[in-house]
């Protein structure tokens, strides 16, 4: 896992050199500086300790470095999804438009990762509707697919 950008960025926003903080956690500043580039990788006690010290959990520190990869892939198989149905451009475009933002992050509720595999959680919400659209009937899907169709053209 590529941590040693998270470790430098969160130390220099808590204005820490590496002296500082391998001082905190006990650690030689050259081993701060090995990992910040990913030269090295620090036991998970280490790692507890550096989370400590620049004042975030671990946990949260984990997010922070594997969410924006869930909301690429996310973004990426919503895109897929969109190029693959038969719209215009204008309303792919305006789809895609759409996912931007703070869509896809509302989307996933949570993200881990185990041995290098990606898992995300998405919100109940988006699951049980996909849940929805999968139990109707392809027929019922296309109504579902005109009706919005419909309400994209509506609003363009």
């Amino acid at each position: 896992m590529n941590i040693g950008p998270r470790v430098k960025y969160l130390r220099n926003k808590n204005n820490l050199s590496a002296k500082e903080l391998g001082s905190k956690v006990d650690l030689d500043q050259t081993m701060i500086y090995k990992i910040e580039r990913n030269e090295a990788n620090p036991s998970l006690d280490s790692l507890e300790r550096i989370c400590t010290a620049l004042n975030v959990p671990l946990d949260v520190f984990y997010f922070g470095i594997i969410h924006p990869q869930a909301e690429t892939y996310v973004f990426h198989k919503l895109k897929e999804e969109i190029n693959a149905r038969d719209l215009s451009d204008a309303e792919k475009k305006l789809l895609l438009n759409a996912l931007t933002g703070e869509l896809i992050s509302s989307l996933i509720e949570k993200t881990s990762q185990t041995d290098n595999i990606l898992e995300i959680t998405l919100t109940e919400d988006i699951q049980e509707i996909i849940q929805k659209y999968k139990s109707l009937s392809p027929k019922q899907q296309e109504a579902l697919k005109v009706f919005l169709d419909s309400f994209i053209h509506q609003h363009q």
